[in-house]
Order: C-alpha cells, then structure tokens, then sequence
C-alpha cells in the first residue's frame, strides 16, 4: 500500500495532496489526453440574471463547487512508479471574469487550455459578460431577466464526463442562487460521491469468465470485430481531404421547441428512441453528401460509434456517481441503401433494435473483456498513438447522447436561470473524425458538431451537420 503521507505541508484539511488510489483505465488514457492537448472538455451554459452578476458571487459560488464536489477536488501524480489520484494541494480556483471576448474566443481558449496534474485544480471557469451567440431566441426573452452572460466550465476528462459534469452545472447554478440570496451554505458538505471504477471491473470480470469459457462464442466475437478494421470510413474515403491539420472545429444547432416536439412525437409514434431515430437520420445524411460528392452506391456500410453511460450497468445505484464512467464506444456497421424512399422508419427500427441489442447486453463491456483477454495490460489507446500522424481513422462519427438534462442542470432559480447548455470536447488527435454531441434542454434539442479539420474539410463537415437538420425535420411533419 502506498504511503499515505501529506506532500506538502497543509494548509487546508481538504487540500493537502493526499494519495487517494491509483488510476483507472480510462483515467489514465485521459491524462495522456490531456497531456498531448487532447480530449478536453468545455461546457458552456448561457444565463439570464435579473441583475448584473457580480464577480464576488460567482466566485464565491465556484470556489463552494470546488470544496463540495468531490471529483474536482483531486489531482493527479506517480506514486511509486503509478499513476496515482490524490487530493489536490491547490485550493485557488482557476476563476476569470472576461470582457470584449467572443463566445468561439473563449471556447477555443478552452479547447487548448492545459491543467496542473500535479497540484490541481483539474478544472477552470470563465464568466462572459454581455455575452450574445446564435443560440440566442425569443423563446427564452424574459423581462424579469434582462442580463446576460455565459459561464464556461472546462475540464480535465480523467475526472470527469458528461452526467457529472451535467451534475456540476446544476450544482452551479443552485450554489449560485444561494449565494446571490445571502443563503448559508454548508462548505464541505460533499454533493455527489467520486465512485471508482469497482462496479465496472465486476461486470468485465464477469464478462471474461463468460469468454474464457466460450472458446466458440470469443472466436465470433472476434472474428466480428476484425470484419471492418481496415475499413476505411465514407466520410474519410468519400471525400477530398483537408490541405492542413488545425485544431478541433464546432458548429451548434439548436431546434425550437416546437420542432423538438414534433421529433420526439413522431419517434414515439414509430415506437424508435430519439437516439435510434438521429442515428437513422445521420446515417441518412451521410449518404445524401456522399450522392452529391458523386460516390454512387446501391448501399453503403455506415460506421457509427456510441459512448454508454457505464453507470446503467452497475448493481449498486448511486443517485449521484461522479467521475468518468464512459465505456467503449461501441461500434456499429450499418448498411445503408441510397434510396429509402418511404422506408425510413423500418430502417430506423431495424437499426435501433440492433443498437437495444447491444445496450442492453452490454456489449461495450463485452468488448473490453475480450480486450482485456487478448491484449492483458495494454490500454485501448496509448500514448503514443495520439502523436502517430498514420493512424487510420475508426468510424464515420461517434455519438454523444445524454437525453434530457434539464432535472441534472436545471432551469435555476429565483436570480439566474439557464438558457442552453453546450458541450464539446477536442477530438482532433483521436482516430474519431467526428463527434455529435447531442442532448434535450427545457423543451429543445440541441447538437454540437464536432470534427477534426485535420480528417473533414469545413465545407463537408458544415454539409453533413445542415443534412442532419434537414432529415429531422423532413420527418418531423
């Protein structure tokens, strides 16, 4: 057992640098993420106030986040030659009020920003004043709330992914709330649990002994995966390349309410998820930019890949489980006909009883055993493989769903109230070309598109995104 001794001398009992645990899989490959200027995380939730926020307040409220939520409250160092999670020894929170800066500004700042692993904080916030975007709209005008602004929250992904930063959002806007109203606050009442990867190793185990005692079953599974390999992606292969290689892009698209519920109507009606039905749709889209770039085909085999919240698959429910619990992603190969017609929905149920399948067999985790089998004490990605320019690119686009979010971040209270919320991360080293984030907010779906512009020039990634849109509302009349 590793010592447990203070690093530095303590000044604060919750910020002394003690060594916590070591590392888990997926906390590992998002430190060398992050070390390489990959796999970062911003999140930005635009607010209205019915007075001027004041920077006394919302530091106030982010330095209450940071001794309350747990996860945020950790570091990172070698402890005898591992990887280890510690307190952070740090307890300043990297805090700025900004003016006279454009929203894209500050999400590119965000997109680059670097962490101190050793010392913590392992996130940041920015506070935007007077800031106006293109997901602004009548529907949310409120004369009670006259001002407003966004709050960035940026994020170490070793910490972190999106349920609890969901989580630490509402946990924000609420501390922010009390704060403005001169509520108490208890300081280190912890909101939330940092849960371990415990759950998870009992389901991969559990997995692998299943495998190990298939020889037939694990050939099947293997021999699937080798099937599309060496598959190049459409939207790779499709399409002219990019001349230079530039850091990860984003483009939101929002719906209005009243179109979100059209969708969501008409996805009930044809008994198919929203995620099943905007898999569908993105697929679609693909190939309708693929026809139109003269690559003719009677079908085509569409890679698509999804993140699975791991939380789903663990006998233990803790309401509020924080730290980073994505698995896989999954991949999924779908033909694709080039004329539906009238068969958009059969192909959209056929398509999402494939991915239920899959879910709820929890596949993904399937997957890391026999990972874990075959490859015993290796990471699914290493260092290295972030810098290797030859890397082949795996699937067309990967899928980040987190459904309705409002009960995690809330709409606010008395003072501020949240507007949108926005997400991304940078993808731009990873062999995942494009990345679609996607979520319902009081009433509105939103999308985030984000491509690497070292694999997908602008022109086709802004095609592909505007294709999106049009399918859903094509089928949502």
């Amino acid at each position: 057992m590793a010592n447990s001794g203070l690093e530095n001398k303590p000044t604060d009992p919750y910020f002394n640098g003690q060594w916590l645990r070591t590392t888990s899989t997926w906390e590992k490959i998002m430190e060398f993420g992050h070390r390489n200027g990959c796999l970062l995380i911003w999140y930005q939730i635009n607010l209205k106030s019915k007075s001027p926020l004041k920077e006394e307040d919302v530091r106030l409220a982010v330095t209450h986040l940071y001794r309350k939520t747990p996860n945020l409250g950790v570091c990172l160092g070698m402890n005898n030659g591992e990887l280890w999670l510690k307190r952070s020894s740090n307890p300043d929170v990297d805090f700025k009020v900004l003016r006279g800066q454009s929203v894209e500004e500050v999400r590119e700042t965000l997109r680059r920003y670097r962490y101190n692993s050793e010392t913590g904080p392992l996130f940041c916030t920015r506070l935007l004043l007077d800031s106006s975007d293109n997901t602004s709209d009548t529907e949310d005008l409120d004369p009670d709330f006259p001002f407003t602004s966004s709050f960035f929250l940026g994020t170490h992904h070793g910490i972190t992914d999106g349920t609890s930063n969901m989580y630490i959002m509402g946990f924000f806007i609420s501390l922010l709330n009390d704060v403005i109203s001169k509520k108490p606050i208890q300081e280190h009442e912890p909101l939330g649990v940092f849960v371990p990867e415990e759950e998870t190793l009992k389901i991969i185990k559990k997995k692998k002994d299943i495998l190990e005692s298939d020889p037939i079953l694990m050939q099947k599974i293997s021999q699937k995966q080798e099937l599309h390999r060496d598959e190049i992606p459409l939207l790779i292969n499709g399409f002219k390349a990019p001349e230079e290689e530039i850091w990860t892009a984003s483009l939101v698209e929002i719906l209005d309410r009243a179109t979100t519920l059209k969708f969501i109507q008409k996805c009930r009606q044809e008994k198919v998820t929203i995620h099943s039905a905007f898999t569908a749709l993105s697929n679609v889209a693909l190939v309708d930019c693929l026809v139109e770039n003269g690559v003719l085909q009677d079908s085509y085999c569409v890679q698509h890949f999804h993140l699975v919240n791991l939380r789903r698959y663990w006998d233990v429910k803790i309401p509020i489980a924080l730290g980073c619990h994505i698995g896989g992603p999954l991949p999924k190969y779908i033909d694709t006909p080039r004329n539906l017609g009238d068969k958009f929905w059969d192909y959209a149920r056929s398509l999402h009883q494939n991915l239920k399948e899959d879910i709820e067999s929890a596949q993904v985790l399937t997957n890391n055993a026999l990972h874990d089998i075959m490859n015993p004490d290796v990471l699914p990605y290493r260092e290295e493989f972030l810098l290797d320019s030859s890397k082949k690119f795996k699937g067309d686009y990967l899928t980040s769903n987190m459904g309705d979010i409002t009960p995690l971040v809330t709409e606010g209270g008395e003072h501020v109230r949240v507007t949108h919320v926005i997400r991304s991360t940078t993808i731009h080293l990873m062999d995942n070309p494009v990345v679609i984030n996607i979520h319902t907010f009081r009433g509105k779906f939103t999308m985030i598109f984000d491509y690497n512009p070292g694999a997908v020039r602008k022109e086709v990634a802004e095609k592909f995104c505007s294709q999106i849109i049009k399918r859903i509302l094509s089928v949502s009349i």
